[in-house]
């Protein structure tokens, strides 16, 4: 009896090791990958407050480590709606004058717990990236850990800033602003470049990204021209004051994606040389998912491919000064109205459409990146995404893909035959 029991003990001393081992070998596979790791440490109190005032913009002190370096740094809960999704984002920030760490030294970590398979950000960002002009973040999958325990998969996007400015040489003499209303600012329509009561509101609903004493009137000075412009009907000042090629080529990209949330906020606007840019942001709202407002959320359960390219547009009547709580955008409705300007995106779409980008290299980067996610939904190592399963992945992953096939076959149908 007792060596049987001597014998059961060694037996659970050696399984107990040989679990570890598993462990320790399914972990290194994981680090052994390409994919970026992010370990965080918080004080735990500090991290409980953090999650139990989410909808707080403070800081709480961390320590960050990766593969480049080890720097200490602070972290907030990052987003808007997404804030009430039990997968948090983040912004994490290291001490000026601290080496970059990804793309800069502030640094954005997406849970996308709303999309769940990382691609719409992705591929509408690498579409931007390849096929125009137009200057784009870049993004890439990350792993966070959180006090040695994993977080999960995150999207990692360069934050458009200064830095990212920097990075593309396109700072001097620049001016970058982001429509970011919130609340009753963003219900109203602050974000649609119409005409504003006061500065102030300016101010909130377009934050400058810079260090101006004073609120540049540029923007102000644009978004009048841009009303005198459609009351008076006279399109011209759309070319004269903005990138037309880029204004074409953005508006093209999204009415290929499907986003209808870029008409109140979620975009840039950088005047460099004379003539303003859009870029864009946020773009998870794409590729067949909308804004679902019976439950409040974006999380991706209804698939759409057949919705309107001319997304914030409405008829001129239902246009109007703050406060207009209608989902349109005053230049888009301005391009959209001309049949010149109209006829310009119309085509882009065409062409884009056409392209081996967007038939063949496209198809192989989210294919990529399914490669890169499924080893972490094999070991259950992204317990927190919505997809925390291989099969329930690839049901998402297949929805990108008909969205790509059955997307491009309606608009053919519609615009390019």
């Amino acid at each position: 009896m007792v060596v049987a029991k001597q014998h059961l003990s060694s037996y659970l001393i050696v399984m107990k090791y040989i679990f570890l081992l598993i462990t320790l070998v399914t972990w290194s596979s994981l680090l052994a990958a390409e994919t970026r790791h992010y370990r965080l440490s918080v004080d735990k109190h500090n991290w409980e407050t953090l999650l139990k005032n989410k909808w707080s913009n403070e800081y709480v002190a961390c320590d960050i480590s990766s593969a480049e370096l080890s720097s200490i740094c602070k972290i907030r809960v990052h987003g808007g709606i997404s804030r009430k999704y039990p997968k948090l984002s983040f912004r994490v920030i290291l001490p000026s004058g601290s080496p970059k760490l990804s793309y800069s030294r502030k640094i954005t970590l997406k849970s996308d717990f709303g999309d769940g398979t990382y691609l719409r950000n992705y591929l509408t960002f690498k579409l931007f990236e390849n096929l125009t002009n137009i200057p784009t973040p870049k993004a890439q999958l990350s792993y966070l850990w959180v006090n040695n325990s994993p977080y999960g998969l995150m999207l990692d996007i360069e934050k458009i800033g200064k830095k990212f400015l920097d990075s593309r040489k396109m700072s001097e003499g620049s001016l970058l602003f982001r429509s970011d209303p919130t609340g009753e600012l963003y219900k109203n329509g602050a974000g649609n470049l119409i005409p504003l009561p006061n500065e102030s509101m300016y101010v909130l609903a377009y934050k400058h990204i810079g260090e101006a004493k004073k609120y540049p009137d540029v923007l102000i000075n644009l978004i009048d021209g841009l009303w005198e412009s459609f009351t008076k009907n006279e399109p011209s000042f759309v070319p004269d004051s903005f990138d037309v090629d880029d204004v074409v080529d953005f508006l093209a990209i999204m009415g290929i994606v499907q986003n209808f949330d870029y008409s109140k906020k979620n975009y840039y606007l950088l005047k460099r040389n004379g003539k303003f840019r859009l870029l864009p942001w946020d773009l998870d709202q794409t590729w067949g998912c909308l804004w679902d407002s019976v439950n409040s959320d974006s999380i991706c359960d209804e698939f759409f491919y057949n919705k309107p390219h001319k997304t914030g547009h409405r008829k001129d009547e239902l246009i109007s000064v703050y406060p207009n709580q209608r989902d349109f955008n005053l230049l888009y409705q301005i391009v959209w109205s001309d049949p010149a300007l109209s006829k310009m995106v119309q085509n882009r779409i065409c062409d884009f459409l056409d392209s081996k980008y967007w038939n063949e290299r496209l198809l192989l980067e989210a294919k990529k990146m399914k490669q890169d996610i499924l080893p972490f939904l094999k070991k259950q190592a992204d317990p927190k995404n919505r997809y925390d399963s291989v099969s329930s992945y690839i049901s998402g992953f297949e929805e990108i893909l008909s969205f790509h096939k059955l997307r491009a076959k309606y608009l053919k149908r519609k615009l390019c035959l």
